[in-house]
């Protein structure tokens, strides 16, 4: 069955709304696992003064930090969780 093409626009939307709605930022992660900053940098191989520089601001990943993080938190920690609002 073939679908008016403006009801496919309409669905893909909402799928991108949900999908988007899914992605965390690192704090929500962390809460969200119930992690300490200790153990998260600890698992993740990463320094902790470098997971608390990037949760409270003082420092942006370059793009490699932030694919590592998307990959270790299997796709939640999305690579526009890191844009600067609008």
């Amino acid at each position: 069955m073939a679908y008016p093409r403006q009801a496919d626009k309409f669905g893909l939307r909402v799928f991108f709304f949900v999908l988007s709605s899914l992605a965390m930022t690192l704090r929500e992660y962390i809460d969200q696992h119930n992690l300490r900053q200790r153990e998260l940098a600890r698992r993740w191989g990463m320094p902790e003064s470098t997971l608390s520089d990037l949760l409270n601001g003082r420092r942006r990943p370059s793009i490699e930090l932030a694919s590592k993080i998307k990959r270790l938190s299997d796709g939640a920690v999305p690579l526009d969780a890191w844009e600067a609002p609008a």
